[in-house]
């Protein structure tokens, strides 16, 4: 939990990291370090080698993603904030996308937390 919070508070700092390590040689051996503490504790957990590396990927996706969400905002036209559900999704089929009631601001931290509970719960429930 705490490697990821802490990618996260790095990425919003820094909006250019992400791209940054995904050059090739740009990254020092030192990034390696969050994934072998992950793989670590998933090992101990219960994990076999291939699960906890394929969370560990889903759990830096998921922190990279989020960040970068909260980094550039909205895609406008995908939201469904209330124009777009008038304009582009009322009465098309998606009623539960319709009845959405979106808070006025959205509360990044929380959603990030939401998530990473979840992905958490679902890992101990897999190792059990």
């Amino acid at each position: 939990r705490h490697c990821f919070r802490v990618l996260r508070r790095l990425c919003l700092s820094h909006p250019g990291l992400p791209s940054l390590l995904e050059q090739d040689g740009a990254a020092p051996a030192g990034v390696f370090t969050p994934m072998e503490v992950t793989l670590r504790a998933l090992g101990a957990g219960g994990l076999n080698e291939l699960d906890s590396t394929r969370t560990y990927f889903l759990l830096i996706s998921f922190t990279l993603g989020q960040a970068a969400y909260q980094t550039r905002g909205p895609v406008e036209g995908l939201e469904p904030s209330e124009r777009i559900r008038a304009e582009r999704i009322a009465g098309r089929g998606y009623t539960a996308t319709e009845r959405l009631d979106l808070p006025s601001t959205w509360d990044f931290e929380a959603s990030f937390e939401f998530g990473l509970a979840l992905i958490l719960a679902g890992i101990e429930a897999m190792a059990s």
